[in-house]
């Protein structure tokens, strides 16, 4: 059977040239060495107590200091939190005003441009009717029935027979006058042909067109009517844009004054945060109430800034809408001078022409007198005919 050396150095632990006496020896040197260490700790208690001591004072050191450390960061991390909240809520609500603010902005351009398509359909509608009006076509439904009346009062001089032969006359003269005025014939130039026709001086059935020096001065009003129109538009355009550049640069403005104090609010919070002095908290704390009350005092400035805006802007449309009123009826004053008609729809020239009818029975003097007649009764019949003329257009 093997000895313990051999199997140690089988094992590997011991090299094969070292003998079992010197490991023994070396053994025991080693054990020696311990008991010596062990023999001079105990003899040396008081040294090793003031090294754990130290040792103990050291660790206490830099746990108090690593928790003065942690309380700061701790204190810092929440006063950089409670900044980051506030920033946070004030770029939201700057937010939610530039949103507010871009909405009504987008809200008045809406209507703004809805009013200027009402009003730009307005004005064609209007010079569409003046057109027509200037051209000489009938627009009252009631022609024949217009005519039978005037046609009567001015057959009615000759008795019971000529009221009827004139309402005739007037009602024919009324019903053909749509057609007569279709190919843009005018109301004096249709009384000039009816009385050539009367007097046997014109061939019965032909059309005269208004003449070339009437036809230029109703296109060139036109184009006066175009190009002041559209200088006006772009007035009424150029003082938007003016508007709206000043509202955006005030916006601006605005939003610069409001930073500077937000940011001191913000320092006063963070001083006020880490003062411990109460006298000093209360300083802080008045400062704090001054600065917001400055804050509140910018925001009323801005409330009542925006009415003046609205009230300005209400102003401003009344003012444009009123001068596009004003050229429309300088240029409507000017197609009904032109045109030669009075605001009875050509009440006046329609009882002239058939007045002119029934009375060329007599002859060309009775033509003359029979016009003049029947239109100094057309014009007593214009305020009811205009009275029918709104009933017409209620319904």
């Amino acid at each position: 059977m093997a000895s313990y050396g051999e199997l140690l150095t089988a094992s590997g632990v011991r090299s094969p040239e070292r003998t079992e006496p010197e490991e023994e020896d070396e053994l025991r040197a080693q054990h020696q060495a311990e008991k010596e260490e062990r023999d001079g700790e105990m003899c040396r208690p008081e040294e090793s107590l003031v090294k754990l001591d130290e040792k103990i004072q050291n660790l206490e050191e830099m746990l108090r200091t690593e928790g003065d450390e942690t309380e700061q960061r701790e204190r810092a991390e929440r006063e950089k939190e409670r900044e980051r909240v506030e920033r946070e809520k004030e770029r939201e609500r700057v937010e939610r005003e530039k949103e507010r603010r871009r909405e009504e902005e987008q809200r008045a351009n809406t209507e703004r441009e809805e009013r200027q398509r009402e009003e730009m359909e307005m004005l064609r509608q209007r010079y569409r009717q003046e057109a027509i009006e200037d051209s000489g076509r009938s627009q009252n439904p009631g022609d024949v029935v217009l005519g039978a009346a005037i046609g009567g009062i001015v057959g009615s001089l000759r008795g019971p027979l000529g009221a009827a032969a004139g309402a005739a006359i007037g009602a024919v003269a009324g019903a053909q006058l749509p057609h007569l005025m279709r190919d843009r014939v005018r109301m004096r130039e249709v009384l000039r042909l009816l009385r050539l026709d009367m007097s046997g001086e014109r061939t019965p059935g032909r059309t005269e067109l208004p003449s070339q020096e009437e036809e230029d001065r109703w296109n060139d009003r036109n184009r006066q009517m175009q190009r002041e129109e559209d200088e006006l538009r772009a007035q009424h355009q150029a003082e938007q844009e003016g508007r709206e550049r000043g509202m955006r640069e005030e916006m601006t403005r605005r939003e610069e004054s409001l930073i500077k104090p937000l940011e001191k609010i913000h320092d006063l919070e963070d001083k006020l945060g880490r003062e411990t002095n109460e006298e000093s908290r209360r300083e802080l704390e008045a400062q704090l109430g001054r600065e917001r009350e400055q804050i509140g005092s910018l925001e009323r400035e801005r409330e009542r800034r925006r009415v003046d805006e609205q009230r300005e802007r209400r102003e401003r449309e009344e003012r444009q809408r009123g001068e596009m009123e004003a050229l429309r009826q300088r240029y409507r004053q000017e197609a009904r001078e032109d045109a030669g008609r009075s605001l009875n729809r050509g009440a006046v020239v329609l009882g002239a022409t058939i007045g002119g009818i029934a009375g060329a029975q007599r002859g060309p003097f009775g033509a003359a007198a029979g016009a003049a007649l029947g239109a100094a009764l057309a014009v007593r019949l214009g305020p009811f005919l205009e009275w029918e003329r709104r009933n017409e257009e209620e319904r």
